[in-house]
């Protein structure tokens, strides 16, 4: 089964967006406008899905994981 990756944005002062594989128990959940949990940084963060994708970003090695879904439905 291919991967399936998400473009995440997080309330911080950066306009960037930070890529994240979607774990197999959360593929076919996750969709663009949900509040997500993922890694950053040091900490936990809660972020947005903007975008779900099975291409890999040619220019990372290894991604981190979301941890879970915040909401049934999007948000946004």
């Amino acid at each position: 089964m291919p991967e399936l990756f998400a473009e995440v944005v997080f309330p911080i002062p950066l306009k960037q967006v930070f890529t994240y594989l979607v774990p197999a128990p959360l593929e076919g959940i996750a969709q663009v406008g949900m509040r997500c949990f993922a890694p950053f940084g040091p900490r936990q963060t809660v972020g947005f899905i903007t975008a779900l994708t099975a291409q890999k970003p040619a220019h990372v090695r290894i991604l981190k994981s979301l941890n879970s879904l915040l909401d049934t439905e999007p948000l946004l």
